[in-house]
């Protein structure tokens, strides 16, 4: 089943594009190796430098376990283009 999340102006997020630490929109993600979750960069890096470990498994973890997702990256771009209200939520 697909789900996705409501910005209360009738666009609908789709899940995917929500970071899983702050439930915003992702500006920047990067999918962990450990547990092939994506996090929003800057979100993740903070987690990283408290705790050390990927938050989805408690795995350790270090920044060269963050690969960039352009791909993910670029459909975000595209949906905000096409709903550029949604912007105010970053």
């Amino acid at each position: 089943t697909y789900s996705s999340q409501s910005i209360g102006v009738g666009a609908i997020i789709p899940d995917c594009y929500i970071d899983p630490i702050t439930y915003e929109i992702m500006n920047d993600p990067v999918t962990s190796k450990t547990s092939g979750r994506t996090y929003d960069k800057k979100m993740i890096m903070q987690h990283l430098n408290e705790y050390g470990t990927d938050p989805f498994n408690q795995q350790p973890m270090k920044q060269n376990d963050l690969e960039d997702n352009k791909d993910l990256k670029r459909a975000i771009n595209r949906w905000l283009e096409h709903n550029p209200q949604s912007m105010t939520m970053q």
